[in-house]
Parts: structure tokens; sequence; C-alpha cells
């Protein structure tokens, strides 16, 4: 089965929230002369985690960032960052969803439109409840 059909539907095309390190993790390798299958055995993740760093929409765990940067002598605390680990404002955080938003072929300008509003409500509820929670 090829790549295309294991991904689900609402992530094909579209970079996942830990897309920024799995682009370190190809620029490590390719300097390092490495490949995945290595790696994975180093950090003694699968290679299925390494490809679904790609894609994947929620962050991946801390343990796995944490074990790819020392295999690959990146600062842990830059790769949970690159992974989406560390908090973000509402609107950093968003930044990503906005992007996918815009560059979707499939939305009409009205559905855009309308999902933007709901990013930009749910932005503000989250900077309320920063400010709130301190």
């Amino acid at each position: 089965m090829n790549e295309r059909r294991r991904q689900p539907a609402f992530v094909r095309g579209v970079p996942g929230i830990a897309h920024p390190l799995h682009i370190r993790i190809a620029r490590e390798l390719a300097a390092r002369g490495m490949g995945k299958a290595e790696l994975a055995k180093i950090a003694k993740v699968s290679r299925n985690t390494l490809d679904q760093l790609a894609w994947i929409v929620n962050p991946p765990h801390p343990t796995t960032v944490a074990a790819i940067a020392d295999a690959l002598d990146i600062d842990r605390e830059e790769a949970a960052e690159l992974a989406g680990l560390v908090p973000t404002t509402p609107d950093d955080a968003s930044a990503p969803v906005r992007e996918a938003i815009a560059s979707n072929p499939v939305f009409t300008d009205a559905q855009r439109r309308t999902l933007l509003q709901m990013v930009e409500i749910i932005d503000a509820a989250n900077r309320q409840r920063i400010e709130e929670t301190g």
C-alpha cells in the first residue's frame, strides 16, 4: 500500500504540527549520510514514527522527540519547539492552521472565510483564557 493511501484524507498534502522537526531530521540525516532506518535504531523509535512526523496532527510524545534529538545531537528544547511541544501564543499556534485553510484548494472562498473566522474566535478565547490564568 502506498504512503498516500495510509495517510488519513484530512492530512494529505497538509504539513503536520511536527513537520518542522521532520525537515530538520531530513537535513541532519543528509549531512551525516545516515538513513532513517539507522536513526530509528539509534533513537529506539520505529521508522514509521519518523515518517509520521511529516503529517501527524498532534505533537509527538516528548520522549520520542528527546530520543531523536539525542540521537542527532540536536538541542532538546529546539527539537521540542520544532515538534510543536513548546507552548506558543494562540496566534502562533494557529498559524499552520490558517496557512492550511488558506492554501487548500478544496475550500470555496466563503468556506475559507468562515473557517478563518472560527480560528479567530478560538484564538480570542484562548488569549482570554491565558490572560485570566496568567
